[in-house]
Formats: C-alpha cells, sequence, structure tokens
C-alpha cells in the first residue's frame, strides 16, 4: 500500500481554490484519493482536507510540490496549511 500525504487548509474563500490545489497536486504526479471540502458562509473561509498519493517514481515530489504550493497557490491566496502522512 502506497503512503497517503494528506493537506489541511483554511483561508478566506474565493473562485477556483479547489482546482488551485488539485492541479498542482496533478502536476506533481499525484492522485487524490479523498477530498472534503466546505465554506463557512457566515466567516466567508474555506476549508479543505485532501489525501493523495504522491508520485511513486520521483521520491522527491513531494519536496518540490510542498515548494509550489507554499509560493504558487498557499501565499497567494492568504491559506493556513498543514500536512500529514498516513503510512
Amino acid at each position: 500500500m502506497q503512503d497517503k500525504y494528506i493537506l489541511l487548509i483554511h483561508c478566506p474563500d474565493r473562485e477556483g481554490l479547489v482546482a488551485s490545489v488539485t492541479s498542482l497536486i496533478r502536476r506533481y504526479h499525484g492522485n487524490v484519493v479523498d477530498l472534503d471540502q466546505h465554506v463557512d458562509s457566515e466567516r466567508h473561509v474555506f476549508f479543505m482536507r485532501v489525501a493523495w498519493t504522491p508520485s511513486p517514481t520521483d521520491p522527491r515530489s513531494i519536496e518540490h510540490f510542498e515548494q509550489a504550493f507554499a509560493a504558487e497557490v498557499a501565499s497567494p491566496c492568504a491559506m493556513t496549511w498543514n500536512r500529514v502522512w498516513l503510512f
């Protein structure tokens, strides 16, 4: 069984958040295996939990993903994020 990487996110709600995160996962050859998201409409806050399996052929894919995620998605979207490994 392949390891799962879980990304926990919250940020101000805006258009395109799910697409931004999942597109970046795809760019680094990850496969989304579970995704939950919702918006607190009173506070206009977006929440997401996405579980995915990283590339089995590139041992540095997570490192590269995290660098790109921080610069291209998290920072521009004012995201607070955390990651968890499931083995």
